[in-house]
């Protein structure tokens, strides 16, 4: 939906919560073309209606064009601060993996939000979406306690079959029907794990 957004990655365990710093952001998602994350070509950050801009930590399209970005583009982004995606929706088609400092990750999309290739991160990953498709591995395990995960649909949570989800200490929370609509499941296809060591 549209509005003003506050993001603030968190950890908890048997010591306390700690708290990351809270972005805020107004968006108009309906306005927002779909981002592709993808290895090689995408288009670059810049002004044109069918570019991407990065403001207050957080990467948006230009316009209602659908485009691609380059998971280096990404990557440069999240190694200079905790980051932000947001789009009308967002499919992951290349790994991210950053484990040099401590850095959160966010997708935010008014529909489907699809993760085609694996996470690897030292920090926490967040995902709001219509519908979440965990389709590859979710690790935050150098992250230690601050390397939580949480999922938060209006619809159905899926993690593929053989994948898993893996934190050392980090909350792992998959919540559908977050809107409370009745509308959602959480499914965990064969041989999934979830582990937070």
């Amino acid at each position: 939906a549209n509005g003003t957004y506050y993001f603030r990655a968190f950890a908890t365990n048997s010591t306390g919560t700690i708290y990351g710093s809270q972005f805020t952001e107004r968006i108009d998602l309906s306005t927002l073309g779909c981002i592709t994350i993808v290895a090689s070509g995408g288009v670059a950050e810049g002004t044109s209606s069918s570019a991407w801009s990065f403001s207050n930590n957080t990467i948006y399209p230009n316009s209602s064009t659908n485009l691609s970005i380059n998971a280096s583009d990404v990557l440069n982004k999240l190694s200079a601060g905790n980051l932000i995606i947001t789009a009308s929706c967002i499919t992951l088609s290349s790994a991210i993996s950053h484990t040099s400092n401590l850095k959160n990750l966010n997708f935010v999309a008014s529909g489907n939000i699809i993760v085609n290739s694996g996470i690897t991160l030292n920090g926490a990953i967040g995902m709001a979406g219509s519908e979440i498709q965990i389709n590859e591995n979710l690790n935050t395990t150098s992250g230690g306690t601050n390397g939580g995960i949480l999922t938060k649909a209006n619809a159905n949570i899926s993690l593929a079959a053989n994948k898993s989800i893996t934190t050392n200490g980090g909350d792992v929370i998959l919540w559908s029907d977050q809107d409370a609509t009745n509308g959602g499941t959480i499914s965990l296809l064969s041989t999934t794990s979830i582990q937070t060591n």
